[in-house]
């Protein structure tokens, strides 16, 4: 009887273990992740300007894990978005809620326009295209349309 139960309690440990030391290790997820959420922050963007930094992924329970990504946009600020990870030995699949997206999106677009703040209006001078969106009156005189702006904000006419 002792025999029988001490050869239940170490198959039941050789089982754990070994169920354990099946499941990828989050390096491993986090690696495997980073390639996939950089292509569709580069179809979403579109340019060379949000890089995944990092991912670190820890493990929830079984195949499941949370992740953070450290996401650089502009080579100047790191953003973090949340995800949510399972994976398998050979598969990973990865979500972030609908909120966190949009949040991380209106981030990286507020650090788009950070670019061009206090040019609003040279923008609007310079351009044409912006420029011909003004009602014909503004856009009779450019000049005087720049000085109209520069109480605004600073205006840089160019010679």
């Amino acid at each position: 009887m002792k025999t029988q139960a001490i050869t239940k309690i170490l198959f039941l440990t050789l089982y754990c273990v070994f169920a354990a030391g099946c499941q990828p290790n989050p390096e491993t997820i986090g690696g495997k992740v980073q390639p996939l959420l950089q292509k569709k922050l580069d179809y979403t963007f579109g340019n060379d300007d949000v890089k995944v930094a990092s991912i670190l992924a820890i493990r929830e329970a079984g195949n499941k894990y949370q992740g953070v990504a450290n996401i650089t946009a502009f080579n100047t600020s790191v953003i973090t978005l949340k995800l949510a990870i399972v994976a398998d030995g050979n598969n990973v699949i990865y979500e972030t809620t609908p909120f966190d997206w949009l949040t991380f999106v209106g981030t990286i677009n507020q650090q788009k326009l950070k670019a061009i703040e206090d040019q609003y209006s040279n923008v609007a001078v310079i351009n044409n295209a912006v420029f011909s969106c003004f009602p014909k009156t503004l856009r009779q005189d450019r000049a005087v349309f720049a000085e109209r702006l520069a109480t605004v904000s600073p205006v840089q006419l160019e010679a």
